[in-house]
This record gives C-alpha cells, sequence and structure tokens, in this order.
C-alpha cells in the first residue's frame, strides 16, 4: 500500500512524499548493534 504525506502546502502548490513501507515478519529480530548498524546506514543515505 502507497501513502502519500503532504510536506507542504500553500495556494500556488502542493509537496507530497510518497512512502512504501517495508515488508517484514514479526518473527525477525535483530540485535541492538545491528539495529545501530542498519539506523546508521540509514541516516548516512539520507545525507
Amino acid at each position: 500500500m502507497i501513502t502519500y504525506n503532504i510536506v507542504a502546502a500553500s495556494n500556488e502548490a502542493t509537496v507530497v512524499a510518497e512512502y512504501t513501507p517495508e515488508s517484514y515478519r514479526a518473527t525477525d529480530y535483530q540485535s541492538e548493534a545491528a539495529l545501530e548498524k542498519d539506523f546508521i546506514s540509514r541516516l548516512c543515505g539520507q545525507g
């Protein structure tokens, strides 16, 4: 399911962002170190 979120709106334009959730299983678990590594990787990817 694709969800659109309004980022900014004015009388002239509307800016939206597309969000596609990543699929995961409730049985998947990560260690704290793996969570931190993934989090830092995602932050670096965003600039």
